[in-house]
């Protein structure tokens, strides 16, 4: 370690307590074998009811024999590996003791894959669940399990398979259920039961009530005042609600009741969970010795089922808990949640250590208010809070804040996150690591207090010199943390109790050259007195002396395996030049970051001239004013790499005409469709991506070619054999009196927040999610609303859409109002449910009035896609409402308005889809249709396999000429090949053949009678195919003697090919005609007729060199291609050459 060492009596004697607490738990729950007591045997195949169950040879049969057993300490309950029970083992008041428990499980294997089966096929019940009796939150009252025991201590259930489906039956239920009876606190906490272990069972597809409560329905539940409880090496897969959890009572208004702190001893261990729709674990309820260590939880909050939170791994209502060695990844859903953790309300000293979490949406770890004392560190965080946020943060005051210290969380480059979800937070924020390749901002530039202090942020480039109110920060380094392999993201590092593999996430050790080692503050004074300071890192090493930064404490012990930091050297845009018009579309940049290995891809954009153009975070440039800005992207590592752009922004000008484009306007085999757009020509000649109109439809020429008039795309479903060529047009419709017009491209707009919200919060956003017109459209995010204000008495239509993704889980309000100040009257369109029983889910809502329950149900069902809001106030005596062309409203009470505003006003989206774009208000309801020119989409032909037959096109009688043949158009390699050729005998004489391809070789040939040639050609070993288009073999051939000039014809009359497979097929045939002339009188060479080859003659040639059969005078010069290749060349001044030497 390369640090001083520093030993201190106190300090050695903390470490040492600490090791024995975490590591050697001085409690554990009892797994006693039986002293006394009788062993039974059960078997579905080979047993029966009426035999005593006390051997092999003589086992009982059913589960309804078990529940009627007088049970007595030390009697175990055998069921045969293999053999399948349909039904419920229901058992009540049954109990063990500490040395003698009662025992459930298997004989007749020893593989520990091999189980007895119990198929619930759908467990349901009448008798309500006692501890529901007053919680009012819950409609469905009952529970029920395939083995559900009530009031049950001292047992152990080992080596089940357990599943409990139904697709008709809707039920509480779960596996295996573990339960105390109580209706109130006095009773729960008089009702206590011990000595419950869960081991080696295999829990899946039960399908619980998705609607229904968490403690209900799920894997493996102990549901009560239940203490020493052991639930280990399970596990649990595709089960609704929960994975494993334990639960207290839940009486409706007193939440003290709910989480009274009195459980002992509950352990969670080497557990596996997978595919859970709520939460995978959770543990409550605990007064001493909690812990829940080498779990393993995939895919958490693994369905969309509205706005319920869950969860990866989390506790709630706990005292002192040790939560360290899980391995929690990919939460999907959960509503507001969706961590891999959480400390929840009511909980005292929780320490959440040496954890690993990857790809969970809402991100690492959540903290609610109302807890103490809470410390997490040590823990590794890779790509977690995608779209979300890394710490799910509420704590406000100091009491509640966690100490947060000497964590490592990476993001990846496709991965845009923030570290805090709120503001105006209390933060305890020491030695992390934050490193990210995609964004990753702080989350809040206001605290409630606290200190963010020796925390590493790389590149932190949206952290780096902002202000940040309320809070501490210093002592931060905005360098690389010399990582050995950052991005690594193994799964499963968890094989067994005790083998957690942190050597799998050696990619984020520190380097020895690493500015983060001895960097850290000393937060020994800082962690609640409850913990020692940590002795260990996350890989196990001691931690003494000066502290380092993130999870891994340098030790000399970097990895084998090590990538250095490839920095960016070069970034390229798309455009170096810019034009954009006042009131039009933006444009977007793009910024390649070069080589293409470099690490950092990220970019920070700048305008030289924001008050002309601005451009944020994604290269989205808007146009402000007329005049010239340079738009800048500079790689957020290396300050000195950047590009510029040139951008010009002209005044407004109107649309001259609408255009069909496309940038890959082609079609292939291998490419059906074809993403077009419509551009504006401008009357000053400049063309403007995404023009305003009101709505386009395409026309194509082709049956089978179709245009998704909502996203532009050309899509064609037949064949392309005879399409050489379609055409594409558009009737483009615009309002005739328009007076305003926003779609989003170029940014806002004139839309504000709106004044004095009743709600905080981010607001929309815009985004290319979702859009009806252009690239970009308005995304319903959060609070508050946003409008555009007119003057007074405005009258006219107002139209715009509206994006449904079909949703209908709780409260949804999702609307936009037409009229004055909403405090007056809103006269609103949209979705509306506020979860109680104002609004509906199934049909879209309207409302013209200034009462807040006024909302009425529209005969217009919800359904996926955009919807048209139209507003009507050209009457001037009422407003009309439609929705998708149907009248829905009329109303006297309005009758003009001044804003349009888009009233999100209450909720957040919490991962739902809502959006608005293409608003237009006009004087009155009069649309002009405008025709495009047709746009021609090629369609682009595959190249066949074919034959090629190359040589002269004229050759002298009596002289000998050569011919190439070759491949075109070759995918798969060519390993042997059969060629059969004709050759008109009469012209000419076939001499020989030789290959040109080293490693593929003529093996036989055959000359046949009457102009018939056969060649077997094949390749010498497999490194030796043929793979690309090729000359391969040389024929040569010689003229015969003629009377007169004739042409003859050399072809391929078949060619057979063979790949590495054995596969045969054949190429399409290829032909070559030869003129065969006449030798002409006089002397070969002397074209200028002085009787003699001379330099006359060469300069003749050397006047016409280059030209060849396409040239326009070919005829008159064709004499001086000596070899009648169908050009002159060097090959023709050197025949002349050699006459005038020889």
């Amino acid at each position: 370690m390369r640090k001083r060492r520093i030993y201190k009596t106190n300090r050695t004697f903390i470490m040492i307590a600490l090791m024995i607490a975490l590591l050697v738990p001085t409690i554990s729950p009892k797994e006693a074998h039986a002293a006394s007591g009788t062993t039974y045997y059960i078997s579905s195949s080979e047993g029966n009811d009426n035999n005593n169950g006390l051997s092999q040879a003589k086992p009982w049969k059913s589960l309804e024999k078990i529940s009627t057993a007088a049970m007595q300490p030390g009697d175990k309950f055998l069921f045969k590996a293999g053999d399948v029970w349909a039904g419920s083992l229901k058992l009540k008041n049954i109990a063990g003791t500490a040395e003698a428990p009662i025992i459930f499980d298997k004989y007749g294997s020893t593989d520990p894959n091999s189980r007895p089966i119990l198929n619930g096929n759908g467990t349901t019940t009448t008798e309500p669940f006692s501890l529901y009796t007053y919680y009012s939150g819950v409609s469905d009252k009952t529970q029920s399990a395939v083995i559900d025991i009530t009031d049950g201590s001292y047992l152990e259930i080992n080596n089940f398979e357990v599943t409990n489906y139904s697709e008709t039956i809707i039920s509480q239920r779960a596996g295996i259920a573990i339960k105390t009876s109580a209706t109130n606190q006095a009773q729960w906490l008089a009702n206590a039961h011990k000595g419950i272990v869960i081991k080696n069972n295999y829990v899946h597809d039960v399908n619980g009530n998705p609607k229904g409560h968490k403690m209900g329905s799920g894997g493996i539940l102990l549901l009560g005042n239940i203490s020493d409880a052991l639930v280990e090496n399970n596990k649990v897969i595709n089960v609704d609600i929960e994975g494993i959890r334990n639960a207290g009572l839940y009486k409706e208004g007193d939440v003290t009741a709910n989480f009274p702190k009195v459980l002992t001893n509950v352990q969670f261990k080497n557990n596996y969970i997978e595919k859970v729709q709520g939460d995978g674990i959770v543990m409550s309820n605990i007064g001493t010795n909690g812990r829940i260590e080498y779990n393993t939880v995939v895919d958490h909050s693994f369905k969309n089922v509205g706005n319920v939170n869950y969860a990866g791994l989390w506790v709630i209502a706990v005292k002192d808990t040790v939560i360290q060695y899980n391995e929690v990844y990919g939460g999907k859903f959960g509503y507001n949640d969706g961590q891999a953790f959480d400390v929840d309300m009511f909980s005292e000293g929780t320490l959440y250590q040496y954890n690993y979490s990857h790809d969970n949406r809402g991100g690492f770890i959540l903290f609610m208010g109302g807890s103490r004392n809470s410390l997490v560190r040590y823990n590794i965080s890779v790509n977690d809070g995608n779209g979300a946020y890394l710490l799910h943060y509420l704590p406000t005051t100091a009491n509640d804040a966690p100490l947060i210290h000497n964590n490592t969380f990476f993001a990846d480059s496709n991965i845009n996150t923030k570290i805090f979800s709120h503001t105006n937070r209390y933060a305890k924020l020491y030695n992390n690591i934050f490193m990210a390749k995609g964004t990753m901002n702080m989350g809040s530039n206001t605290f409630a207090g606290g200190e963010i202090k020796n925390n590493a942020f790389y590149p932190g480039s949206d952290i780096k010199g902002q202000s940040f109110s309320g809070v501490v920060l210093e002592n931060s380094i905005f360098e690389s943390p010399k990582f050995a392999r950052p991005g690594e993201e193994p799964k499963n590092i968890i094989s067994g109790l005790d083998a957690f593999n942190a050597a799998a996430l050696d990619g984020y050790k520190l380097l020895s050259d690493s500015p983060l080692i001895n960097a850290g503050a000393d937060v020994s004074s800082l962690t609640p007195s409850v913990w020692a300071a940590a002795s260990k890192d996350f890989f196990n090493n001691n931690i003494s002396g000066a502290a380092d930064i993130g999870a891994h404490e340098f030790s000399n012990d970097p990895p084998v395996i090590v990538k250095p930091e490839v920095l960016p050297t070069e970034i390229k845009l798309n455009q170096t030049a810019t034009e954009l018009y006042l009131g039009q579309s933006g444009a977007a940049l793009t910024a390649t970051v070069l080589p293409a290995d470099a690490w950092f891809k990220g970019v920070k954009w700048s305008s030289s001239n924001p008050s002309v153009a601005s451009v944020d975070a994604s290269g989205k440039i808007s146009a402000i004013s007329v005049g010239t800005a340079a738009i800048t992207a500079q790689s957020v590592v290396n300050a000195s790499v950047k590009a510029t752009s040139q951008v010009t922004v002209h005044p407004s000008t109107p649309v001259n005409k609408y255009i069909v484009a496309s940038d890959d306007a082609y079609l292939s085999e291998d490419k059906k469709t074809v993403q077009l757009r419509i551009d504006g020509e401008m009357q000053g000649g400049g063309t403007v991506n995404n023009p305003p109109y009101y709505k386009v439809s395409y026309e194509t020429d082709n049956p089978h070619a179709a245009v998704d008039p909502l996203t532009g795309k050309l899509t064609f479903t037949g064949d392309l054999a005879g399409v050489n060529e379609i055409g594409v047009t558009a009737d483009i419709q615009e309002y005739k009196n328009l007076i305003y017009s926003e779609s989003f491209e170029n940014g806002w707009g004139d839309f504000v927040t709106e004044q004095n919200p009743p709600t905080s919060g981010s607001g929309g956003k815009l985004s290319d999610k979702v859009a009806y017109h252009g690239k970009y459209g308005v995304l319903y995010d959060n609070p508050p609303a946003v409008e555009k204000v007119f003057g007074p008495n405005q009258q006219g239509i107002v139209t715009m859409m509206l994006y449904d993704d079909g949703s209908k889980d709780g409260r949804t309000r999702v609307v936009s109002h037409v009229g004055n100040k909403r405090e007056n009257l809103f006269a609103a369109m949209g979705i509306f449910f506020d979860g109680g029983t104002v609004g509906n889910l199934d049909n879209y809502s309207i409302r013209a009035s200034s009462s807040a329950t006024a909302w009425e149900k529209t005969s217009i069902p919800r359904t996926v896609g955009w919807h048209e809001l139209k507003w009507d106030y050209t009457s001037g005596t009422d407003l009309k409402m439609y929705i998708d062309n149907q009248l829905v409203k009329t109303t006297t009470a309005i009758k003009n308005f001044d804003r349009i505003s888009l009233a999100f006003v209450w909720d957040n989206a919490s991962g739902r889809t809502f959006g608005f774009d293409n608003i237009k208000y006009a004087s009155s309801d009069v649309k002009t249709t405008y025709k495009t020119e047709k746009l021609k989409v090629s369609v682009n032909k595959p190249e066949r396999l074919a034959t090629i037959l190359t040589g002269p096109e004229s050759i002298q009688s009596g002289k000998s000429f050569a011919i190439k043949y070759g491949l075109n158009g070759v995918e798969q390699k060519v390993y042997a090949q059969h060629i059969a050729l004709n050759y008109d005998a009469n012209l000419f004489e076939y001499v020989e053949a030789a290959s040109l391809i080293d490693g593929v070789t003529i093996v036989d040939s055959e000359v046949g009678a009457s102009g018939k040639l056969q060649f077997i050609i094949a390749s010498l070993g497999a490194g030796q195919a043929v793979a690309k288009d090729a000359e391969i073999a040389l024929l040569t051939f010689k003229a015969k003697e003629v009377a007169e000039t004739a042409t003859g014809t050399i072809s391929i009359a078949s060619a057979t090919l063979g790949d590495e497979q054995g596969a045969e097929t054949t190429a399409e045939l290829a032909s070559l005609g030869i003129k065969v002339i006449v030798e002409e009188p006089g002397i070969p060479g002397d074209f200028n007729g002085d009787e003699k080859v001379s330099v006359g003659d060469l300069a003749l040639i050397a006047v016409h060199y280059g030209k060849d059969t396409t040239s326009s005078d070919w005829q008159d010069v064709k004499r001086f291609d000596l070899n009648h290749d169908g050009k002159i060349d060097i090959v023709d001044l050197a025949a002349v050459a050699k006459l005038m030497i020889g």
